[in-house]
């Protein structure tokens, strides 16, 4: 499976458009693809009752008005927090808002990066946020339009391991492929 991107330079929009908008949030995805980005990049995180939410750090602090680490929180407690500003509130979105939004825009790229890390969440809970991520992205027919990443080497292996050969997602980061590179491991010569 080749990475189906239509330029050999990809523009994308990091957590959206954060310049104009509050980051990793529906306005900044949305005015991300109006100025017409390849691929928007994004984290997931993992609540405390296992909903996959949007949000680039592990505590809500920088980028809401709450305080406290994502895996202590509930989805009804993050739902209540405002990721925007006073005069243009935003909630936090799920990863299946997301999804759905992007589904809907043929051609744009997804960049996921799994903010669950084996040391911080345990085992169950990493293996939780790859499977139902795949799932989603499987049920919204993304498969060829997405790259996952993550700084956490286990979380990585069991992608590969578990959907690295079973899957056409386009690659891990570390695996990933420009079709102009005659199939060899982006980075290397």
């Amino acid at each position: 499976m080749k990475f189906k991107a239509k330029n050999k330079i990809l523009i994308a929009g990091h957590r959206g458009n954060p310049s104009v908008f509050p980051e990793n949030t529906a306005a900044s995805f949305q005015s991300a693809v109006a100025c017409g980005v390849d691929m928007i990049e994004t984290d997931m995180h993992l609540t405390k009752d296992n909903v996959l939410i949007i949000m680039h750090d592990d505590d809500v602090s920088r980028t809401t008005d709450g305080t406290g680490l994502i895996r202590e929180k509930t989805y009804s407690e993050i739902k209540k927090l405002n990721a925007g500003t006073k005069e243009q509130p935003a909630q936090v979105p799920t990863l299946r808002e997301f999804l759905e939004y992007c589904a809907e825009i043929p051609n744009l790229l997804l960049n996921l990066e799994f903010k669950v890390y084996l040391d911080d969440e345990g085992q169950q809970r990493v293996q939780y946020t790859v499977n139902e991520t795949v799932k989603m992205c499987k049920e919204l027919g993304l498969e060829d339009r997405i790259m996952f990443n993550s700084f956490d080497a286990f979380v990585l292996e069991y992608v590969y391991r578990t959907y690295g050969k079973k899957i056409s997602f386009a690659r891990l980061l570390s695996l990933f492929h420009y079709e102009e590179c005659n199939d060899r491991p982006f980075g290397v010569s």
